[in-house]
């Protein structure tokens, strides 16, 4: 409504939701030895029927201070500290739309028999576009974790590890693609799928204290985490096939064009066409400043099988590239010093494993109305066959996704910074003051590597950067 003009008709929707929780928790510590933790939610939601509304969903952890235990004081040595714990906890989600049990209704005017001659009071009830699923209930989440820790000389070292194993299912999931188009509704939730997540994290530290007035801490942590898909909603034609999704993570990756090169030359085109007669790119024969593709196979036979390479680039050559698209591994280094009144402290993150794809505005050409990113200076001319980008004039050859628009998603940034100075006791006292200190807080002060500057690795071209800020601070003591 930002630049209409003239007259405009606008409408608006309305919807509520519940939501009832009772928590409880017990703890149990025997010895600083032995710890135990049960925690129970028994959760409410209005998204369910009446007969499906609550759930109950409990948690135990426990854990065994190994190092307290006589037998180890006594014969180990070197470790100051050894923990092993380990957490069972059942889970739910109401991730559905509000209502979805009923069946529910609109009234319209206007479309319906005249009641007192007055055709604008004309109503008819319409039955609602999406179908209702009375037993939709709670999706079910049952989580694992594993974990140990550690410390070393004097406690200043300490390690630690953690595993952990997810088991959602009957997850809530509309399925529209095993259902026939015929239905010709909005399909409801059901509790159909399943899928199973897993992952783990190392952290190594040291804390230590140099004289009485230094101190410094430095810790530093490795993680992973990946899924598999056990049940899902899959179209019949797709069963079987390299596009079927049963048993593969959520993440499978990007799906395109092997890219094999750039015809720079006429002669390049000559050369390939003498051992691939008859190769068309997208219906188009090749040119001096195409990108050029594997061809992976050809059309479906009568029995719905891919046939052999047929020399000719189309749909039917989509593969998937690579393993995955986004960054399953994580890292980060966390440091902060002091001296006497002094204080800086320092958060960096970062993720790598994935590849990264320039997105499609970006590999369009540009318009009247609308720019491209610079690197499209250097394409493919006569005068420029080895240009980094092909031709912009072929446009259906080059937009399509594949390996020519790899971009590394390994990114790393200084995420926080934190520096603080206290004056001296004795200047706060002349202003009548117990403490005075300053400090300067940033966030995401400083990219260190990013394929796409200041901003998330997936992020686009053409999307607003990460923000940095930075902050002067005050505090006083009374």
């Amino acid at each position: 409504m930002r630049y209409a003009t003239g007259t405009q008709t606008t409408s608006e929707t309305e919807t509520e939701t519940g939501f009832l929780s009772y928590a409880g928790r017990i703890n149990y510590s025997y010895a600083n030895k032995y710890l135990f933790e049960s925690a129970i939610r028994y959760d409410a939601s209005t998204n369910f029927a009446p007969e499906y509304r609550w759930g109950l969903f409990p948690s135990f952890s426990a854990g065994w201070v190994i190092s307290e235990e006589p037998f180890f004081k006594n014969n180990v040595r070197g470790i100051d500290y050894l923990k092993l714990r380990g957490s069972l906890g059942f889970m739910g989600g109401d991730a559905t739309k509000p209502y979805n049990w009923l069946t529910s209704y609109s009234i319209q005017t206007g479309k319906a028999a005249v009641f007192g001659g007055n055709s604008d009071r004309g109503l008819v009830v319409t039955p609602n576009n999406a179908m209702a699923n009375r037993q939709a209930r709670w999706d079910n989440n049952t989580k694992y974790n594993i974990g140990l820790d550690m410390q070393f000389l004097k406690s200043r070292l300490s390690f630690t590890a953690d595993a952990f194993y997810d088991h959602r299912y009957n997850m809530l999931t509309a399925l529209t693609s095993s259902v026939p188009l015929l239905v010709g509704a909005t399909l409801p939730s059901e509790n159909y799928a399943s899928v199973d997540g897993f992952g783990t994290e190392l952290s190594l530290g040291w804390n230590d204290k140099i004289g009485g007035d230094w101190s410094y801490k430095v810790n530093t942590f490795l993680s992973w985490s990946d899924n598999k898909q056990i049940l899902v909603d899959v179209n019949k034609g797709l069963i079987g096939t390299y596009l079927d999704p049963t048993g593969r993570s959520t993440d499978v990756g990007v799906l395109g064009y092997h890219y094999l090169g750039m015809f720079r030359t006429q002669q390049d085109v000559d050369n390939y066409l003498e051992k691939n007669p008859g190769y068309l790119l997208f219906g188009a024969a090749p040119k001096p400043g195409m990108l050029y593709y594997q061809d992976v196979r050809g059309p479906k036979d009568a029995s719905g099988n891919y046939t052999a390479p047929d020399g000719k680039i189309t749909t039917d050559d989509l593969d998937y590239l690579n393993k995955k698209s986004g960054n399953h591994f994580g890292f980060g280094f966390n440091f902060s010093a002091s001296y006497r009144s002094f204080s800086i402290a320092a958060v960096i993150g970062g993720s790598f494993g994935g590849q990264a794809m320039v997105e499609g505005d970006a590999r369009s050409q540009a318009t009247p109305t609308a720019n491209r990113p610079q690197f499209w200076a250097n394409h493919w001319t006569p005068d420029n066959p080895n240009a980094a980008y092909p031709s912009p004039y072929y446009k259906d050859t080059y937009t399509v996704d594949s390996e020519f628009w790899y971009r590394s998603s390994t990114q790393a940034s200084v995420r926080n910074l934190n520096i603080s100075y206290g004056l001296p006791g004795r200047w706060a006292s002349k202003a009548g003051l117990s403490t005075v200190r300053v400090y300067l807080v940033a966030t995401n002060p400083l990219n260190l590597y990013n394929p796409y500057d200041y901003k998330a690795y997936s992020g686009n071209y053409n999307t607003y950067p990460v923000l940095r800020s930075f902050s002067l601070g005050l505090n006083l003591g009374l």
